[in-house]
């Protein structure tokens, strides 16, 4: 707000700033000081983006809006972030630290990859009940009748109708096989793989 033309825009944004610390300032437990220095904060928050404000692609008080309110949804984001991190902090990964035997090696070494594979959601299960699985299927799938291993083996990668039209198999009959193979896999303990 360096020339005459953006002076007349000061008051609206005092105005708007007034307003908006107002509206979360019993959100934030804000004292009359905290506010004030809420609003000083966005004001000077402002005067740092007004240089970016281009009348081409808006209105002067659209831009000083979004500035406002982005600098206050940050304001509010850490807040909460900060509330209900209970009291976990940030620390690099290539930082040094002993391990068991009291050796220096990295803090990202200390990572088990499974670990927290699983808890991202790559992986449904740990490798070695997934390896328990896959060598319990395949005896499960070893032991079915032909037809009843064809469909559950075509079942891995087509759907009922593909295969109704590839078989040329009624679906009720289909179906009456996929049923047959559920009870089988429930009764060997492997429901959750269905």
């Amino acid at each position: 707000m360096g020339n005459d033309n953006d002076f007349k825009y000061f008051d609206y944004a005092n105005y708007l700033i007034s307003y908006r610390v107002g509206r979360i300032a019993g959100l934030l437990g804000l004292s009359s000081d905290d506010k004030e220095d809420l609003e000083h904060e966005l004001m000077a928050h402002l005067l740092e983006f007004w240089p970016q404000f281009d009348a081409r692609r808006g209105a002067v008080k659209t831009f000083i809006n979004c500035v406002i309110d982005t600098r206050i949804r940050q304001i509010l984001e850490s807040r909460r972030t900060r509330k209900w991190g209970f009291g976990k902090q940030t620390v690099s990964l290539e930082e040094r630290v002993d391990d068991e035997s009291g050796h220096p090696i990295m803090r990202g070494d200390t990572i088990d990859g499974e670990e927290y594979m699983l808890r991202i959601g790559r992986l449904r299960r740990p490798v070695l009940d997934e390896c328990d699985l896959r060598m319990d299927l395949e005896r499960i799938i070893s032991q079915l009748s032909p037809e009843l291993r064809d469909i559950c083996e075509r079942l891995q990668r087509q759907s009922v109708v593909e295969i109704s039209k590839e078989t040329s198999m009624p679906r009720h009959r289909l179906y009456v096989s996929i049923r047959k193979l559920r009870r089988i896999f429930e009764e060997a303990g492997l429901d959750d793989c269905l």
